[in-house]
């Protein structure tokens, strides 16, 4: 009976082994092949390693990595490679690693069965900052903190992203080299140190003298360029007392406790310190500079998240009395409805509230953290149910809808808060009420050089709102590369009026800072997304000289 049911299983386990993808053929492998060069000589660049991995792979699965060393001419092959999408990417040290799309833009490159493709790389050559740092007298300072930042959108706003730091040495000396082509700020502060918090000491100089960031001299480093020389001399100032006490308003009983923090308001990370609290809540921050802050209480413990916090100003004397309460939040209920009869499983969606990244004036309103995040599970019938969410001004989103779908509507007690945002600065509504519809806009079309009137590879495009109410929610936002071919595609859009814009070379989320759209507002290509409704539209690349 053994061998019998054997046999029978035979024939399924065959079939099972040969069904699935022809198999391939050797004339239906494909080769890359190309050229790698300097940017700024044009020479030749040899011994340049270049790195073909599949798309959907993990790193760790070198079957389906290709790699290989280009000559002393620049010349590298890639022999027998399989039909598929792969990313791409050229390493050679002295370099900027070049990866395969339009300048400045990552794409994946997609082989086909057969193809032959021939690709030329040019690459950056990275570029240095070296310099001293030094005390008041003239002095080398050892192990002082150096870093070096860059000035970056995140979330539509510029800001100074630190790229790279590092402790000066015995005489002071710092070095930072790998880097782009750019526009750099450097500062330095006294290094750590041991013992006691000193009550005076050195505080954050930037290169040319400046105490902020705003007022800093920007390097501007051209491709292989090196700036010597960039010595910065610190200044010396009194540290200061932070001092005050967070109150447990939540009842939350002996199992929970919390944590405070005091941060620099800039954003820029120079400081951040956590305090132990004691009894009755008190706490202490010692050793701190000049300058604006913020002092942050967490409740920790229970799955809570509730927290709280003040802005200081720190700089004529030391600073008592500050009180942080920590409130219970606000729970409110809620409902997920759909449009029409159209079915959708409710419990694969989740309702989340956002605030945007945190600024002084969202104090006002008790905000902690540099993003407040509140999240709520929906419930088979539609329903869910927010617990104690913290105080703010929240953008309304639902997660996990399928494709065609879109939020369409949602109304607190009844108002419209679509666009103004759900505010829990006092109270929380009685009925937070949400509807979707399975009749959400798509776009599409094919990104073209003016130039050379050819699609473009690797080009980054924007889906930008043009109604007032909208330029301000990441909701009705969407970006995309485009393929090999220069298509690209928006799907579950938002119906109404939009722009498409489209660049070789530009910042992530810049397209969220109306400072940056401003003139280029006749670049972008108008287009109507209707409920259900397919747009498409060609759209002319925008140069990153033409910004």
């Amino acid at each position: 009976m053994r061998r019998l049911a054997l046999i029978l299983l035979w024939p399924a386990a065959a079939f099972a082994q040969t069904s699935g993808p022809a198999p391939l053929k050797p004339e239906d492998l494909c080769s890359v092949e190309g050229h790698v060069s300097s940017a700024a000589t044009g020479e030749p660049v040899g011994k340049s390693s270049v790195r073909l991995a599949r798309a959907s792979s993990p790193a760790a699965q070198v079957s389906d990595t290709y790699a290989a060393t280009a000559d002393l001419t620049g010349r590298f092959v890639l022999r027998n490679v399989e039909p598929g999408t792969y990313q791409m990417r050229v390493i050679r040290n002295g370099f900027v690693t070049a990866q395969y799309g339009a300048r400045g833009s990552r794409t994946l490159l997609t082989l086909a069965r057969g193809q032959r493709l021939t690709l030329d790389f040019r690459l950056t050559p990275h570029g240095v900052i070296t310099g001293r740092v030094l005390d008041p007298d003239g002095e080398p300072v050892v192990a002082a903190w150096v870093q070096i930042h860059r000035s970056r959108y995140s979330d539509g706003k510029r800001r100074l992203t630190t790229v790279g730091s590092m402790n000066t040495n015995d005489l002071g000396e710092y070095r930072f080299y790998g880097l782009e082509p750019g526009k750099y700020y450097v500062s330095a502060t006294g290094g750590p140190s041991a013992g006691p918090i000193a009550e005076e000491g050195y505080v954050t100089t930037y290169y040319g003298g400046a105490a902020e960031a705003a007022r800093a001299a920007p390097l501007d480093l051209a491709a292989g360029g090196q700036a010597r020389g960039v010595d910065l001399a610190l200044r010396r100032a009194r540290f200061y007392r932070v001092a005050g006490r967070v109150v447990d308003a939540t009842a939350t009983g002996p199992r929970a406790s919390f944590r405070v923090y005091v941060e620099d308001l800039t954003g820029e990370g120079v400081l951040r310190q956590a305090a132990p609290i004691g009894p009755a809540g008190a706490f202490e921050f010692r050793g701190v500079p000049p300058g604006r802050y913020s002092v942050s209480a967490v409740l920790v413990g229970r799955g809570r998240n509730l927290s709280a916090a003040a802005p200081v100003e720190v700089g004529a004397s030391d600073i008592e009395g500050i009180v942080i309460t920590i409130s219970p939040g606000f729970s409110f209920n809620g409902r997920l409805r759909v449009e029409g009869d159209a079915p959708l499983e409710m419990r694969k969606a989740m309702i989340r509230l956002q605030t945007g990244p945190r600024s002084p004036e969202d104090y006002s309103l008790g905000t902690s953290g540099p993003w407040n995040i509140q999240s709520a599970q929906v419930a088979e019938g539609g329903g869910f149910k927010f617990e104690e969410a913290n105080p703010g001004r929240y953008e309304v989103t639902v997660l996990g809808l399928p494709d065609g779908y879109y939020m369409k509507a949602v109304r607190a007690d009844g108002v419209d808060i679509t666009t103004s945002g759900l505010n829990l600065a006092n109270a929380a509504p009685g009925l937070l009420d949400i509807l979707v519809s399975p009749n959400a806009g798509q776009a599409a079309g094919v990104v073209q050089d003016p130039e050379s009137q050819q699609p473009v590879a690797g080009a980054t495009v924007a889906l930008v709102p043009q109604e007032k109410d909208r330029r301000a929610l990441f909701t009705f936002y969407q970006d995309a590369l485009t393929d090999e071919h220069g298509r690209f595609r928006f799907q579950n859009v938002v119906p109404g009026e939009y722009r498409i814009f489209a660049w070789d070379e530009v910042e992530a989320t810049a397209w969220l800072d109306p400072d940056f759209m401003k003139p280029l507002e006749g670049k972008g290509k108008p287009i109507t997304i209707r409920e259900g409704g397919q747009a498409s539209v060609q759209a002319t690349l925008i140069r990153g000289d033409q910004q």
